[in-house]
């Protein structure tokens, strides 16, 4: 990550999943060999300690290893994601056709549903269908960790950039679980609501929370409000108005998003 002009290389604590420093967007990422330490922690093998450190790595970081002696190997039941880029889409095909029978050899198989071939050129660089007869008039979009991953223009210049939103599953399933959360505690202190929600939404924010996302995290925060506010409504006959909703966050502060995290 780069400074007020300067390179700045932050090393983890312990492993990287769980550590202070992954609130950090690495460009470069190094991983070292990989010794059966902290296994209390970390786990108890190579491949469980190496999953750990790992988690630290972004989409588009550049990854460098140490040399290893072993292999990692994914666990069952376990899925592992990827994208790959090509410029021209008989390369694209030729490997496809070659994946089930290379990861066979490591005992791997390709997801029937999620595995495909994507046309993903720049919406002004796709060839329309008055020009020929198959194929898209536009770029397709993909979900990839979490995220929706599509073309869009950027608001200051109008260029063409790659954006990222909130995958929709991910975020119903985000509203979904507050949601049963303040149903279940709605009867606590409202001091205590209100830790366990800003807990929440702060993990959220400090994942999805990228530029080209505003929208989606701001969109969380009204609706947990409402689903708050819902289910206080259930403590008594009488209700909530969103009047008094209004004064109660006054007095018991959501966070709101910072997006802050490159896109």
């Amino acid at each position: 990550m780069e400074a007020a002009g300067f390179d700045l290389v932050v090393e983890a604590g312990l492993g990287g999943r769980l550590d202070a420093t992954n609130v950090l967007d690495a460009d470069v990422v190094v991983l070292t060999n990989v010794a059966l330490e902290h296994t209390d922690v970390l786990g108890s093998t190579r491949e469980a300690i190496a999953a750990e450190k790992l988690a630290v790595v972004r989409p588009g970081a550049t990854v460098v290893l140490g040399e290893a002696e072993w292999e990692i190997h994914a666990a069952p039941g376990h899925d592992m994601d990827a994208v790959m880029l090509f410029e021209f889409e008989e390369d694209a095909r030729r490997v496809m056709a070659v994946l089930p029978e290379r990861f066979g050899k490591y005992g791997l198989t390709l997801h029937p549903d999620k595995t495909r071939l994507l046309a993903f050129k720049r919406p002004d660089r796709m060839r329309r269908r008055r020009d020929r007869k198959d194929g898209p008039d536009e770029p397709g979009t993909f979900d990839f960790l979490g995220f929706t991953i599509h073309w869009a223009k950027a608001l200051r210049t109008g260029n063409w950039v790659v954006k990222k939103r909130t995958a929709r599953d991910r975020f119903r399933r985000a509203l979904h679980r507050i949601s049963q959360w303040c149903k279940s505690h709605r009867h606590l202190p409202l001091q205590e609501q209100q830790r366990a929600l800003g807990l929440r939404l702060r993990g959220h924010y400090g994942y999805y929370g990228r530029r080209g996302n505003r929208a989606k995290v701001w969109m969380l925060l009204y609706l947990v409000k409402r689903e708050w506010r819902k289910w206080l409504s259930r403590r008594s006959q009488r209700g909530l108005s969103w009047d008094t909703m209004n004064r109660l966050l006054q007095h018991y502060p959501l966070p709101v998003p910072s997006v802050v995290a490159p896109a």
